[in-house]
């Protein structure tokens, strides 16, 4: 429906899904499975955390691979939205920062990636109404955006957000 169904987004954003196959390729105990345990990508049980969902990878161009966003496709799902554990990291789309003075702030990755399926390529996000990340902030900086568009839901939680965030971003 929200017509993230192209190839092409799949392919650029490096998108993938987790069906919960994941774990059984590795060994039952050993310095993998504790990685990824630590990590937050598998569970206490040895199991995905990001099972039954479309999987987004958030980078850092110094960092690499610094998050994960997952998004379930269970609409009966008691919780739709998964990170890794911690504060979010990444940033959605870094590359348009780099190499556009404008960009537009989707508010969440799934969003951000329905714009740029829409044509909107100049696009990143923040995950929800409650902030920039420190990662969004210092590259805005770094890159020298002069303008910044927000894009988020139009309901009272949107429209706050776009105004506190608005102000931050013009201090």
């Amino acid at each position: 429906r929200r017509g993230l169904d192209s190839k092409e987004l799949w392919e650029a954003f490096r998108i993938g899904f987790a069906d919960g196959t994941f774990s059984t390729g590795l060994p039952n105990h050993g310095p993998a499975k504790e990685a990824l345990t630590q990590l937050g990508v598998l569970n206490s049980k040895g199991k995905e955390a990001f099972r039954g969902c479309i999987v987004v990878p958030l980078s850092h161009p110094d960092q690499g691979l610094v998050g994960l966003y997952g998004r379930r496709i269970d609409p009966e799902a008691a919780v739709k939205h998964q990170y890794l554990p911690g504060p979010h990291r990444g940033v959605l789309n870094w590359q348009a920062l780099q190499l556009s003075p404008k960009v537009i702030v989707a508010e969440s990755v799934l969003d951000a990636l329905s714009l740029w399926r829409a044509g909107l390529t100049e696009v990143t996000c923040i995950y929800g109404v409650q902030g920039l990340s420190q990662d969004l902030l210092e590259l805005l900086e770094r890159y020298g955006v002069r303008e910044v568009s927000f894009c988020l839901d139009n309901d009272r939680a949107g429209q706050e957000a776009t105004d506190k965030l608005s102000a931050r971003l013009q201090q």
